[in-house]
């Protein structure tokens, strides 16, 4: 089969856009070339468009449904190229007027990536998917917040109904303070995402190869239960499985280090926290959640291996600020030296290095503004 006959598969770095990945890769039953986009970059880029026109039909999962993206994604249909989109982030209002045959746009908010990708391989294949992918689908449900989305909550009642409910069995675990309680599915997401978190570019990719070791819901179920006591004869077995648990058990131990007085700074303006860290690992989703717990919060890490950006990551407690709406204002009045997008209780998104801390603030501040009036 030649490369222009293959299907191909762009998708995000986190746990989301790695499920939605696995799950068209297992589940279309044709060959799948799979790539994650860089970790800097949100959307299909200039660069994705060459790639993507080497194939007969192109996937774009969890990348958002920006005017930039549709646009190079319009340029790879007029090479010839299928291309479907689906994707649960708010969209670029105008997007419909870019459906046509050969571009199809499958948005839905009240999901995530891998609920919108489960349920469009169920459909064109007119069967149902087989345990592994129910297992994958609810990983991503639960890693992306979406079993909360009224589509979210549908497909686990769903899969609960088919008999398949193990991974939303939940664990308790003790943070040191107090007893929190996630899902079996939540682990593992909580580890493919560490693995973007401390291997950027690379950890997508590993992350996927550890899915690719445990490929069946036995396995994958076996490995939630696991994950934080590997045995030595499966560590032997499954290398990316054993390096994987390797880092989960690093960034439990040392995540906080992001947190300490010494290396991270925290200011508010205008009931907005913004916290500015640095370190070695992508810890600007994990500073932001933990500094959100009382008011909305941006936080940004400059120990991220890029000589032009700083990484940005935002969350807010029960709606209280829009968080999206928050980046576009920030994009507009720093004419695009801080970007990003996401949805209204939490983004991501970079910072240009040669803003100061100053002019950051005051754009913060003028930005909060905006989006309260």
């Amino acid at each position: 089969m030649s490369v222009r006959q293959r299907v191909a598969v762009l998708s995000h770095y986190d746990a989301d856009g790695v499920t939605s990945a696995k799950i068209l890769e297992y589940g279309l039953g044709v060959p799948v070339d799979v790539r994650f986009q860089k970790w800097w970059a949100f959307g299909v880029q200039t660069f994705d468009v060459e790639w993507m026109s080497k194939y007969s039909t192109v996937f774009v999962t969890d990348l958002g449904t920006t005017k930039e993206t549709l646009d190079n994604l319009k340029k790879v249909v007029e090479k010839g190229t299928d291309v479907y989109l689906l994707d649960h982030h708010p969209p670029y209002e105008k997007y419909e007027e870019y459906q046509s045959p050969k571009f199809n746009i499958i948005n839905d908010e009240k999901n995530c990536g891998a609920g919108l990708t489960y349920r469009y391989v169920r459909e064109v294949t007119g069967k149902n998917s087989d345990p592994f992918l129910k297992a994958l689908v609810t990983v991503g449900l639960y890693a992306d917040v979406a079993d909360e989305t009224e589509g979210g909550e549908s497909i686990l009642s769903g899969l609960a109904e088919e008999g398949v409910s193990e991974f939303q069995w939940k664990t308790v675990r003790w943070d040191g303070k107090s007893e929190q309680r996630y899902t079996l599915a939540s682990g593992l997401g909580m580890a493919i995402n560490t693995c973007r978190r401390v291997a950027y570019d690379q950890g997508a990719y590993l992350a996927s190869k550890m899915l690719d070791e445990n490929n069946t819901y036995d396995a994958l179920y076996d490995l939630s239960l696991t994950l934080m006591d590997i045995p030595t004869y499966l560590i032997a077995q499954k290398p990316y499985t054993a390096l994987v648990k390797g880092w989960v058990q690093a960034w439990n131990e040392h995540r906080n280090d992001a947190l300490s007085l010494n290396v991270c700074r925290t200011f508010e303006v205008e009931g907005l926290t913004v916290a500015v860290t640095n370190h070695p690992w992508d810890v600007a989703p994990y500073v932001a959640g933990v500094k959100s717990r009382n008011m909305p919060c941006i936080a940004i890490n400059y120990g991220v291996p890029s000589n032009e950006y700083a990484s940005l990551s935002g969350r807010a407690p029960d709606n209280t600020l829009d968080m999206n709406a928050l980046m576009t204002a920030v994009t507009e009045v720093t004419s695009g030296l801080i970007s990003g997008g996401g949805h209204p209780v939490a983004v991501g998104g970079l910072v240009r290095r040669e803003l100061s801390l100053r002019d950051i603030l005051r754009a913060f501040e003028a930005s909060v503004k905006v989006v309260r009036t």
